[in-house]
């Protein structure tokens, strides 16, 4: 085990993205069946077939409205909201398009630490594209997401793990959120210790720089009711390399 030496180092040379599916399970039924978007959506068998038991896996936004969240019992979530579509999952779809989305990851980087099913760390700082700009990266792959699976996602950029996936919370769904070395203690400053989810937190803009990354029809010829994200201009990889993100 290495050795502690004071005073701690803060390393801010690393480029760390981190990527978030947004209501991942919930989105990928809401994409293969649109009438469930029009409903608040819950990922759990109902209460009533399995004698109140159960926890919800993840719900789609509508739904979070009412305060189902995960983790939650199916019987509290059917008490918040007893108009609620409740599905069982398809664990193995999830399992299929999660690899895809690692794949696309691997288009950048191969320093990739999975979390979950639906959110990893990737370090940029060398990349396949020798890019310098984060923030860049994390812009194609949102866009290489949603071409690929027609599924988006958020994206926190940061120096750390702690901040990028602090970051990527901040502004759900379709977030960019972009925390640099100098506005670190600001941004950690205006949060919670608990309680408030970090996306109801106001920080002034110039400190932390939150981007909604906005859908809009593409030049591409599409099926019906699909968008894609715009392209990201060549020149922005140059012009944002000069932060040093």
């Amino acid at each position: 085990m290495a050795e502690l030496r004071f005073p701690l180092k803060n390393d801010t040379s690393r480029k760390i993205i981190h990527i978030d599916m947004d209501a991942f399970f919930a989105s990928v039924e809401e994409r293969d069946n649109p009438e469930l978007a029009k409903h608040p959506l819950v990922i759990a068998r109902h209460p009533s077939d399995t004698g109140g038991r159960g926890v919800v896996t993840t719900a789609n936004y509508k739904a979070r409205q009412y305060g189902i969240h995960s983790a939650m019992s199916a019987q509290k979530a059917f008490e918040l909201c007893p108009h609620a579509v409740f599905i069982p999952g398809n664990h193995q779809k999830y399992r299929e398009i999660s690899q895809q989305v690692r794949e696309i990851f691997g288009r950048y980087t191969d320093v990739i630490e999975p979390v979950s099913i639906d959110e990893a760390y990737l370090d940029v700082t060398v990349n396949k594209i020798n890019c310098p700009s984060a923030i860049k990266i994390a812009r194609m792959i949102q866009q290489d997401i949603w071409q690929t699976t027609q599924l988006t996602c958020s994206a926190g950029v940061s120096y750390n793990k702690f901040l990028a996936k602090l970051s990527s919370d901040f502004h759900k769904p379709r977030g960019l959120t972009v925390v640099m070395p100098e506005d670190a203690v600001v941004f950690l400053k205006k949060l919670p210790i608990a309680g408030e989810p970090t996306s109801k937190i106001a920080v002034p803009p110039l400190l932390a720089v939150t981007k909604r990354v906005a859908l809009k029809k593409s030049a591409v010829p599409l099926k019906p009711g699909m968008v894609s994200f715009p392209p990201v201009p060549a020149s922005r990889c140059e012009k944002e390399s000069v932060s040093n993100t």
